[in-house]
């Protein structure tokens, strides 16, 4: 899937992501790079699957927050938060 994602080819690296770890989750759970990490983000928010680009970028974040792609990944997850809805329930 590297090298199709490598050669722009997105949608045939999202089907060999499918194909090798049988979900998104579960590639985002073996990744062991920052890179591998945040190109299987882009990869599942290509192919609709937010949830597990979260936590791709929870996991870059979490585990890489001194490299390029951990401190990006810390800046869109602020941006996501910054743009939710914020509710405040009366006590």
């Amino acid at each position: 899937w590297q090298k199709d994602y490598d050669e722009s080819r997105y949608k045939e690296a999202a089907e060999a992501v499918r194909s090798q770890y049988g979900s998104f989750d579960k590639a985002v759970a073996a990744a062991n790079t920052p890179k591998a990490l945040t190109e299987i983000k882009d990869l599942a928010l290509q192919a609709k699957e937010p949830t597990a680009a979260e936590r791709a970028l929870r996991r870059l974040a979490d585990e890489f927050p001194s490299d390029g792609y951990g401190q990006l990944a810390a800046h869109q997850l602020c941006e996501k938060l910054r743009a939710a809805p914020v509710s405040i329930e009366a006590t």
